[in-house]
């Protein structure tokens, strides 16, 4: 991700684990109903994650120093045309 630095492997198996068991919990009950998804979605970042690793996840108001995929192309045609 843009700014994010590397973690170790091993970090992220509890989260993980927490978010394969809620993922087979959905698959063995019935389908939820518009309400329920907007409920959960509602909970935190949107209606898969939660809040999982919100704290870890780039946003506008905590990449103000990121450079953008945008940023980085006209970067490059700034360097090839200097050549």
């Amino acid at each position: 991700a843009i700014g994010s630095s590397p973690s170790m492997p091993s970090e992220g198996a509890a989260e993980l684990n927490a978010i394969q068991g809620a993922a087979e919990e959905a698959v063995e009950r019935a389908p939820r109903n518009a309400k329920k998804v907007q409920k959960k979605s509602k909970e935190g970042l949107n209606g898969v994650q939660g809040d999982a690793n919100a704290s870890k996840q780039n946003r506008p108001s905590n990449s103000s120093e990121a450079t953008t995929v945008s940023e980085k192309i006209q970067n490059a045609f700034e360097t090839l045309s200097s050549d």
